[in-house]
């Protein structure tokens, strides 16, 4: 009998505390988890649903899902005050200023179904003259031009899903960036604010490997 003593103390102490929180009716615990799985489109990933019971308890553990999509390519969207910010935009990491050069751009993904059309990786392009086919970051006609482009290397399974920004006081390296953001991010290579004065401004995205 030792053993299923010893195995049933937990249940016993939580249900014991529970008791005792409804008795006294002053402390109320909850507990939210939240997990995230990526998953691309037209796969599955299941999910049961958890059912605890025990001397006057009995309860569901509920589960929800939300879809992730890839990242096709790069879209930035113009405004002329912080209210026209889009809900979609990518945002700083830190919660900090998400605006593009101090104004009034910010950087919006292009989403796909098809994973064959999802970027692989991201180019940041600071040119003195425009490049066709791509959309400037920088608002207005003075200054370069700067462009994020999209890469699809067929050779790389793995597919952009999620973005972020890192805004910094001080210059950093690619590595700084990423170590900053932690492990599942990449890029961070280049400052999107170059030459511009202020704060550094790093691009970096997160990928789903298939």
């Amino acid at each position: 009998m030792a053993p299923s003593v010893e195995v049933s103390k937990a249940p016993q102490d939580f249900v014991s505390a529970s008791a005792k929180v409804e008795r006294d009716g002053q402390v109320r615990e909850e507990l939210k988890e939240t997990q995230s799985f990526p998953v691309g489109p037209g796969e599955k990933l299941y999910f049961y649903q958890q059912h605890f019971s025990g001397p006057g308890l009995d309860f569901d553990i509920p589960t929800a899902a939300a879809v992730i999509g890839y990242i096709k390519e790069m879209d930035d969207v113009y405004g002329d005050n912080a209210s026209d910010a889009p809900s979609d935009r990518v945002t700083e990491f830190f919660s900090g200023a998400d605006n593009i050069n101090d104004g009034y751009v910010w950087l919006v993904p292009v989403y796909t179904e098809t994973k064959a059309e999802a970027a692989t990786s991201f180019d940041i392009l600071i040119r003195s003259r425009p490049i066709e086919g791509l959309k400037n970051l920088a608002k207005g006609p003075d200054g370069d031009y700067r462009y994020i482009r999209a890469v699809h290397d067929t050779d790389n399974n793995e597919s952009a899903i999620m973005l972020t920004l890192l805004r910094s006081n001080e210059p950093l390296s690619s590595g700084e960036v990423l170590s900053r953001l932690g492990y599942v991010w990449d890029g961070g290579y280049r400052n999107i604010d170059e030459k511009r004065g202020g704060s550094f401004l790093y691009f970096a995205w997160g990928t789903f490997k298939y």
